[in-house]
């Protein structure tokens, strides 16, 4: 997927998921997360879920992902999803300053919708080594 692709998949994405969940009848349980990873010249893989109550059973259009914990860069950002890549890239920028080797994987957690632009936080997360 190229990045800029990115918006507009989201918000599908999420369409599916949330339909998916509905059909299996499980609840959500936390906010929106987007994890990126296998990122290469020509694209990237794009992941969108949400944290839920209980694991389900898979289905062709949701499947339970779970990711190891560790060690991660954050960063919180604030205002328009248009600038998240600002955030990230302020992100990558102080890993290479602290020596910090990423893993390959970065992920969003978006807050609670707000009308307000200014009142949107973003959890930025990059894994480390």
């Amino acid at each position: 997927m190229r990045v800029s692709d990115i918006p507009v998949r989201i918000s599908r994405l999420f369409d599916r998921v949330y339909a998916g969940l509905l059909a299996v009848g499980i609840e959500q349980s936390g906010h929106n997360h987007v994890l990126y990873g296998q990122f290469s010249p020509v694209g990237m893989r794009m992941r969108v879920g949400v944290p839920v109550v209980n694991l389900f059973e898979e289905r062709a259009e949701i499947k339970c992902f779970e990711f190891n914990g560790g060690l991660a860069a954050h960063t919180q950002h604030r205002g328009s999803y248009s600038h998240l890549h600002q955030a990230q890239h302020q992100l990558n920028l102080w890993c290479g300053q602290k020596s910090a080797e990423a893993a390959g994987l970065s992920w969003e957690v978006y807050g609670d919708w707000s009308d307000a632009i200014d009142n949107l936080v973003t959890d930025v997360y990059i894994l480390l080594k």
